[in-house]
């Protein structure tokens, strides 16, 4: 019988993040805001894998 090993979970919340603009905007505006995100929920899993001392526990 195969038992599930016991795990923590830690969730962060980052700082709200607001985009304004048209969405009709070009696609090299979007693109931006787009990448902007990407990289900030990024930087929030690297943080979180630094922070992390077992997969475990």
């Amino acid at each position: 019988m195969l038992m599930p090993l016991p795990t923590k979970y830690r969730i962060h919340f980052g700082e709200p993040l607001y985009v304004s603009g048209d969405p009709d905007d070009e696609d090299a505006v979007i693109d931006e805001k787009v990448w902007r995100v990407q990289a900030t929920v990024q930087s929030m899993l690297n943080r979180g894998l630094k922070e992390r001392k077992a997969i475990f526990w």
